[in-house]
């Protein structure tokens, strides 16, 4: 039988000397490489321009993409852009984004679930209670999965990250609650399925205008499943931060023998998070505004003009509609825009060149397809980024009166167009899922951006995520193809 040896004692021997800096130490802060990492994401999250008015709610169905009043033209009209609503309260836009995480590099998690409230089960290891039980008014919470290679590795005991958020009643309630935060971290209770835990060492670190702190907490044994010769350990690192009447806690755990991350190059994760972390706690931080530039201003773009002879409905049957019955309606420049809404909350028109929209229906599928130009790159990138914050800040709306509640999920896709990402809606009904949903996929190639959206039962994303997301990019790939015309260099 092999000797067993202790892994907390030989993980307690490197950890002040590469996952932490010195205690009580002022930690070297990476904001500016984040910064500069991160500079697309923070220029999108900042950018709130895209298509739609008002979201018409359907009676049984209800999709994420609605038509509203409004046509597109050949002209740009600036007059058609209201003020975008503005708020300082807590959301889910004050937790990180998939791009502001790090592991070894940055983007090595995706996000999996974000709520609104404390939820059923504690979010960050060694939490005794709800924060709520601490006396915050408001909570949001994000659960990651580990992808270090773009997929979320599916393994037994994966490395987990998770975030919470919570605004206070005032300053000194939250001031007190991190002190209690502080102290469920110093004496760990529960970390995994560890029965013996040490909290090594904790560290504060300088937050504008606040506090920090990083705490290193180890357990073992290790499940046997992973480790079967007891040489690894929990390894979890939390960041703490308080900002006026915000708190934030980001907690990474890993089972491993080391945690090995060098000052020169970031230092740990978490001295890597938290700094982004605490951008976004400040309030108005994440209030969305249109950005002097997002964009070279001098960018070469593409047509903007679309042909009338652009393939917008490539890939569905071809079956026109009768007046009243289902199948094919346009391509045309009549039909209202789609329009998108979340929590009550419309998304204003941007000024636009040109767009062309089409539909096909049939018994419980509703297809959408919409083609808008706009004037620039930057303009673009605005908009598909508009759409995405939209429901990355409302994960679940407000229950209707026939009891279902709509919910919201934003994923990236890769390799498509220039950037593309997919929003998830559906419908729960106390709690449980229903057959009600639909899924909407942008894509921007060049100055263009291309929604395609898929409503009814035959669009209901649940359970089939990864599925639905694919057929849309399949279906469209004609589309995709005649979209190279906006594309300066071409595809």
């Amino acid at each position: 039988m092999p000797e067993q040896r202790d892994p907390l004692d030989q993980l307690s021997q490197f950890g002040a000397g590469f996952s932490t800096g010195a205690s009580g130490g002022p930690m070297p802060h990476s904001a500016a490489d984040a910064r500069r990492r991160g500079e697309k994401i923070r220029r999108r999250r900042n950018a709130l321009v895209a298509g739609g008015a008002a979201l018409a709610v359907a009676a049984v169905a209800v999709p994420i993409f609605a038509i509203a009043g409004g046509s597109g033209t050949d002209d740009r009209d600036d007059t058609n852009v209201a003020d975008p609503p503005r708020s300082v309260a807590l959301s889910a836009d004050d937790l990180l984004a998939d791009g502001e995480t790090a592991h070894n590099n940055w983007g090595d998690w995706q996000e999996t679930e974000t709520f609104e409230g404390d939820g059923q089960a504690t979010t960050f290891s060694c939490q005794q209670q709800a924060l709520s039980g601490l006396g915050s008014t408001a909570e949001f919470n994000r659960f990651f999965g580990f992808a270090p290679g773009g997929e979320i590795v599916d393994e037994p005991y994966p490395p987990t990250l998770a975030q919470e958020v919570a605004e206070f009643p005032d300053a000194e309630a939250a001031q007190a609650a991190f002190a209690t935060i502080s102290g469920w971290l110093d004496d760990c209770a529960s970390l995994g399925e560890a029965t013996e835990i040490r909290t090594l060492q904790s560290r504060p670190v300088d937050i504008v205008g606040g506090q920090g702190l990083i705490v290193d907490i180890h357990g073992n044994p290790a499940p046997v499943e992973v480790d079967p010769y007891g040489d690894s350990a929990y390894i979890n690192e939390t960041g703490v931060v308080l900002l006026d009447d915000r708190i934030a806690v980001l907690s990474l755990t890993q089972i491993s023998q080391d945690y090995n991350f060098l000052e020169e190059t970031g230092g740990t994760p978490m001295q890597r998070m938290l700094p982004l972390a605490a951008e976004r706690l400040a309030p108005g931080a994440n209030v969305p505004e249109v950005p002097e530039s997002v964009s070279d201003p001098d960018a070469a773009t593409g047509d903007t003009v679309i042909d009338d002879a652009f393939p917008l409905a490539a890939g569905w049957p071809d079956r026109t509609a009768e007046p009243d019955q289902d199948g094919l309606v346009g391509p045309d420049r009549e039909r209202d825009p789609v329009a998108f809404e979340a929590c009550g909350t419309p998304l204003a028109d941007a000024p636009f060149n040109d767009r062309l929209g089409a539909t096909w229906s049939d018994v419980e599928d509703y297809r959408t397809r919409q083609l808008t130009t706009y004037q620039s790159v930057a303009e673009a990138e605005a908009a598909i980024a508009a759409v995405a914050d939209l429901y990355r800040g409302c994960p679940e709306g407000e229950t209707r009166e026939d009891g279902y509640t709509p919910n919201w999920s934003v994923r990236s896709v890769g390799d498509v167009g220039h950037e593309a990402v997919a929003i998830l809606g559906w419908d729960e009904f106390e709690g449980s899922p229903t057959t009600f949903g639909d899924t909407t996929v942008l894509v921007r190639v060049g100055n263009a951006v291309l929604v395609a959206a898929w409503g009814g039962h035959a669009g209901n994303p649940q359970g089939r995520e990864d599925e639905i997301v694919a057929e849309i990019v399949a279906e469209t790939t004609t589309v995709l193809d005649a979209m190279c015309a906006f594309d300066a260099q071409g595809c």
